[in-house]
């Protein structure tokens, strides 16, 4: 496979390079080779050469096959990348490659999107933010071949399911465009646009407060008031012990994030406004909550349409 002047890999031998490179989820060599790969890919669009995308595409799958973690993301999302709005002849090989990586590892499709969920998610976000203004067309196209390749019933649904990731990322771009995805996203589903950002806070408030810094986190808060027409000490109050619950599934990962975070919070307590600063402070104010907080876990544990890796967490 001649990818350009003197870079040529034929696709059979990919996986064994794979396999006599090391670790499979991580290998800094093989992760460059895909993205080489990628960057091959996009050349091969800008010449209209739609052969070499699909040749690109089934090399990119040929690794996947031996992938893991990291690796296996990247593969995914690359071929995630290679379906949207390109000829029918590449789209068909992404579309292909995805479902032979997930029988090659005995996966559902299903799962192997579990797997992988927010990082996908992430990836629909900033794919149909791209979208020029109006491009509602095109943006209903990129929910309906992501939803159609992992299986979703429809594309609302596949909607529906990924509220409490799609949300947060759009609210984090606090744009114009990701007003318009939005506002789209919320007629899809017959839902009252203020309502399903206030229903959905929780999800949006604990990623905003652990991914962005403090002015990014400002500019983002200010933007989901405007959104809702509801001040910040409104919405934190609306679904108090819910905030808590969602932070505190992150304090493993993240704790001064979920610190500052829950210190917000407290601030907002309607008995007594706290501003707190040691852990000492912070374990006395969720120690009246301890019970709500375990039982929100117990039902993250038993609920089965949550993942191992959340439950993990």
């Amino acid at each position: 496979m001649e990818l350009e002047k003197g870079f040529i890999v034929p696709c059979r031998v990919v996986p064994l390079m794979v396999a006599q490179s090391g670790d499979s989820s991580t290998n800094k060599a093989v992760m460059a080779l895909v993205t080489r790969l990628k960057t091959a890919f996009v050349t091969a669009k800008a010449q209209g050469n739609a052969r070499l995308q699909e040749t690109v595409v089934l090399t990119i799958g040929q690794i996947g096959k031996v992938a893991e973690g990291e690796l296996l993301l990247l593969v995914i999302i690359c071929l995630l990348d290679s379906m949207i709005f390109q000829p029918r002849i590449v789209t068909a090989a992404a579309f292909t490659e995805i479902q032979a990586v997930a029988r090659y590892k005995s996966l559902k499709l299903s799962d192997l999107f579990n797997l992988y969920k927010q990082q996908i998610c992430k990836f629909v976000v900033d794919s149909v933010h791209e979208q020029p203004s109006g491009g509602n067309k095109e943006i209903i196209t990129v929910f309906t071949e992501v939803s159609k390749v992992f299986e979703f019933k429809t594309y609302r649904v596949f909607l529906s399911s990924t509220l409490k990731f799609t949300l947060p990322y759009l609210i984090n771009k606090a744009t114009s465009s990701a007003s318009m995805v939005l506002k789209l996203i919320a007629k899809t589903l017959d839902m009252d646009f203020r309502h399903m950002l206030v229903e959905n806070f929780r999800f949006i408030f604990s990623y905003l407060v652990r991914s962005c810094q403090r002015e990014n986190l400002q500019k983002a808060l200010t933007y989901v008031e405007n959104q809702t027409e509801i001040e910040l000490s409104s919405l934190l109050r609306s679904d108090y012990q819910n905030l808590h619950n969602e932070l505190l599934l992150h304090i493993s990962t993240s704790y001064p994030q979920v610190f500052s975070g829950l210190a917000m919070l407290a601030s907002q307590d309607e008995t007594k406004p706290q501003n707190i600063t040691t852990a000492e402070a912070m374990s006395d104010f969720l120690q009246p909550r301890l019970l709500g907080i375990l039982a929100f876990f117990d039902n993250q544990l038993q609920t089965s349409s949550i993942g191992i890796q959340e439950k993990k967490l």
